[in-house]
Parts: C-alpha cells; sequence; structure tokens
C-alpha cells in the first residue's frame, strides 16, 4: 500500500489527498451536470459542499462512536485529529442525506430532480473514494490466494495476501455508475413506469449499491461489528435495497393507475 504521498519534506496522508482530488472531481461535475440538467448551479454546488461537509462528519462520528469508542474516550482530542483517517462510509452517507434532504426543502425545485442530479455524483464519489481506502490499507479483505491477492497489513500489524476489497468496491461502483448514466438517456416517454418520476435514478443506485455493498462484506475482514452472522453494513444495505425496491414499486403502481384500461 501507499499511505503516504511526499512532496519534498512535506508528508501528505494519501487517503486525504484522494479525497480532496474526489471532491474537487465532483465539485466541477456538479456545475457542468446542473447545467445540462437546467438546474441553477449556486443551489447544486450548495447542495454538493453540505453533503461533501457533512459526510465527513457523519462518517467520522460514526467511526468515533461505533468502531473505537474505547479508544476515544480514553484519548477525547484524537476525535479531532481528521488527517489520521477513520470515516465510515455508511455514516457519512447517513448524514449527507439528512441534510441534504433539509437543504432541499428551500428550494423551489422539486427534490426529485435533486437527488437525481446527485445519484450518478454520489457513486462517482463513492468509486473513486475507495482508492483513498486502497492506498491507506484500510478496509481489507480476507486472506485468499487468488492471484490478483495483494500483500496487506491487518489491524494486529500481520501482512497476508488478501482480497482487495476496496478495488472491488472501486470496479463495481464504476459499472453502477455507468448504468445510471446509461439510463438518464433514456427519453422520459420511453421509460418504464417505475423509472418515470423524479427521483428514481437515485432510487436505482440505492438498490444497486445496497447490493454490491452486501456482497463485497463477504470479501472484508476489518471490523465490521455483526449482528446475527452479518455485518451492520450489510444489515443497512438490505434496509437500502429493500426501501429503494418498495419505492419504486409505489412508483410503479402511480404510474399503472395512470394509464388507460
Amino acid at each position: 500500500m501507499w499511505p503516504w504521498f511526499q512532496i519534498g519534506d512535506l508528508m501528505i496522508p494519501t487517503f486525504v489527498l484522494v479525497q480532496s482530488l474526489n471532491a474537487c472531481a465532483i465539485l466541477f461535475w456538479s456545475v457542468s451536470r446542473a447545467r445540462h440538467l437546467e438546474l441553477p448551479t449556486r443551489s447544486a454546488l450548495d447542495l454538493v459542499m453540505i453533503i461533501l461537509a457533512t459526510g465527513m462528519i457523519g462518517g467520522r462520528l460514526m467511526h468515533v462512536f461505533w468502531e473505537s469508542p474505547d479508544y476515544y474516550s480514553h484519548n477525547p482530542l484524537q476525535v479531532f485529529d481528521l488527517l489520521s483517517g477513520g470515516y465510515v462510509y455508511y455514516g457519512g452517507l447517513a448524514l449527507g442525506l439528512i441534510s441534504a434532504t433539509l437543504f432541499l426543502r428551500f428550494l423551489p425545485q422539486p427534490s426529485g430532480e435533486w437527488f437525481d442530479f446527485a445519484a450518478p455524483l454520489v457513486s462517482f464519489g463513492t468509486a473513486f473514494g475507495r482508492l483513498g481506502c486502497f492506498f491507506a490499507g484500510c478496509c481489507y479483505g480476507k486472506a485468499c490466494s487468488m492471484p490478483w491477492a495483494m500483500a496487506t497489513f491487518d489491524e494486529k500489524g500481520m501482512i497476508f495476501p488478501r482480497h482487495p476489497t476496496p478495488l472491488y468496491s472501486l470496479i463495481f461502483e464504476i459499472g453502477i455508475l455507468f448504468i445510471l448514466l446509461g439510463l438518464e438517456k433514456i427519453p422520459k416517454a420511453e421509460r418504464a413506469p417505475w423509472f418515470k418520476s423524479a427521483g428514481c435514478l437515485f432510487l436505482i443506485w440505492m438498490v444497486m449499491h445496497g447490493i454490491e455493498r452486501f456482497v463485497i462484506e463477504f470479501w472484508r475482514d476489518d471490523f465490521r461489528g455483526m449482528i446475527l452472522w452479518l455485518s451492520i453494513s450489510q444489515w443497512i444495505s438490505l434496509v437500502m435495497i429493500a426501501l429503494g425496491a418498495f419505492l419504486l414499486w409505489k412508483q410503479s403502481r402511480k404510474f399503472a393507475k395512470l394509464l388507460p384500461s
């Protein structure tokens, strides 16, 4: 792995560098995407900045209170050592979505349009954010003998050839991103009933990402917080899948009633 990036005498955590570049790319894309969808760019930038900021806070809080509460109870100032890593994806996603939903109440455009605007951006950020995990050596996989296994340290300092699970997530999420962008190009008149309403693109992302994360969790070997043979992330993934599928089904039912019998 490559946890540090050196420029002269300056040492930068690679995870932080990757996430910073990732955030910049999302901000640049959000401007062109807002123009393409005929949404106000100022509001788009505000929305993305809110998601990025609260996502970082939510990810950190879940790490502190779920993954390592004992450590931080004895070292409370380390909570603010943001450069040392320690973030949980679903914690960031949850707080980011809550804050975005509250912010969208103050915008004149329907919230569904903004969720569709955000879906590919969230997918992109999720995919390339995993590069930071890969370089940092976190979110590592179980020991294996696959030809593509990579030597990785675990939390005890033991090094084994392991599943490169951050790269699995990267590849799967890029596939999801291309599916979203392809679906978005379908004219609304030609879309299936479950895909006609604004906001459905984000619901599709929820289902696909939930499936992806649920599967990849079986290859993970870092702290997972198991509950009834599944990790907490897998339970959250199942909730995402069920909720996204249910809301898509409701959209399908709504448009089916509008069709002539």
